[in-house]
């Protein structure tokens, strides 16, 4: 199943009001097509509400993780490079079928602050000075769901073997003591902190330091034996499973407001970049935008987001990157919408003036007051 069609399961079953409008929604007349914008991306849209989910949405998620990876890499690589020094750290914690998603999730949230706040880890980090960003992950099992953090510890200068396994019991006690504090339990010594060295004879783990940003942040590529990750479990309930539907919507209210990544005060400064970057901005640059292949608005338009494998007809045909395969899929769009959907659409166009539903190559802003009846009507219909 594609995650477009994911998506379009979502528009009728999903708890998120911003989910159930994205790409769903024009906050304009057309929808402009843009080619790819090379290293293996695909074609995308403008002109559509977006709901910038990391955590739930199966098209925006992919791409703001993409983005944030892309933008870890830029940053981390060059720190390597220059002899500095990296660690990569895990943390999970105990957990049961009957824990909720939300409160395991509070829970490690609140033990790596737990982490940070202790003395002995403060005494440490003054003789070994770093600053961290960290990503939360959420995956679900036969003991429920369970989320863990990645981190990736800069520090000025590589860490030695000792002082790497110092680090791991340095940080295991904080947790350790936040994790029964919360009722969880006392983590297993070698699952609930691991700490790797991701610098000097590690240069090669997990395709170097770029394979590091992606084992962060790229949720929705890691597969791993029984677990399953959120966008499967969202699969197994468009297919009907009942039993994942509730998971899934206990996934999206768990991880509601809850920041993907975040990073200590002065790790950017360390590291000498800029702010961190949005979730509208990562996805910006997980996506790309390639050449504006043309706009589809009015009777098109409908067409295209009411047609059970709209959005999968223009990635595919539009895949080349030119005006005439916009044209082709148009064309292909057209042919393979049933008269029902035809009919339906006409109906709600009847008595509207439009401008023209397609226009190749070239987007002008509306500003007739026929564009913007039609921008109503559509505000209306949803």
């Amino acid at each position: 199943m594609s995650a477009w069609a994911l998506l379009r399961f979502l528009h009728q079953n999903s708890t998120l009001i911003g989910l159930r409008k994205c790409h769903r929604v024009r906050f304009g007349p057309g929808i402009q097509v843009y080619g790819p914008a090379g290293d293996g991306r695909s074609v995308t849209f403008g002109g559509l509400c977006r709901c910038h989910s990391v955590w739930a949405c199966p098209i925006c998620a992919p791409a703001i993780r993409r983005g944030y990876a892309q933008e870890l890499s830029s940053v981390l690589v060059p720190w390597i490079d220059a002899g500095h020094g990296l660690a990569f750290v895990t943390n999970t914690t105990r957990h049961h079928r009957t824990d909720s998603p939300k409160a395991v999730l509070k829970a490690v949230t609140a033990g790596w602050h737990s982490i940070i706040v202790d003395k002995s880890v403060r005494a440490w980090r003054e003789r070994h000075p770093f600053e961290y960003v960290r990503a939360t992950e959420i995956t679900y099992g036969p003991n429920g769901g369970h989320p863990h953090l990645h981190s990736a510890l800069a520090f000025g200068e590589p860490l030695a073997r000792d002082e790497a396994r110092e680090l791991s019991e340095v940080l295991y006690r904080p947790w350790s003591t936040a994790m029964e504090r919360s009722g969880f339990g006392t983590p297993r010594r070698d699952k609930g902190v691991h700490v790797v060295r991701a610098d000097g004879g590690v240069g090669a783990y997990m395709a170097k330091v770029s394979g590091l940003a992606d084992e962060m942040t790229r949720l929705d590529r890691k597969k791993r034996g029984a677990t399953l990750q959120p966008f499967e479990v969202l699969r197994r309930a468009a297919a009907g499973d009942v039993v994942a539907l509730g998971t899934w919507r206990d996934h999206e209210q768990a991880t509601k407001g809850v920041r993907s990544l975040a990073s200590s005060r002065n790790f950017r400064a360390l590291l000498g970049v800029g702010r961190e970057l949005s979730e509208p901005e990562a996805l910006e640059l997980g996506n790309g935008r390639g050449p504006l292949l043309g706009e589809i608005s009015g009777r098109m338009a409908d067409l295209f987001q009411r047609h059970p494998r709209g959005f999968e007809i223009f990635l595919e045909t539009c895949s080349a990157g030119t005006v005439e395969s916009f044209a082709s899929a148009a064309a292909m769009l057209r042919g393979t919408a049933s008269w029902e959907l035809r009919d339906e659409v006409e109906f709600l166009h009847t008595g509207e003036h439009l401008p023209p539903d397609l226009v190749p190559g070239e987007f002008v802003p509306p500003d007739s007051l026929a564009d913007e009846l039609a921008l109503d009507w559509r505000e209306r219909s949803f």
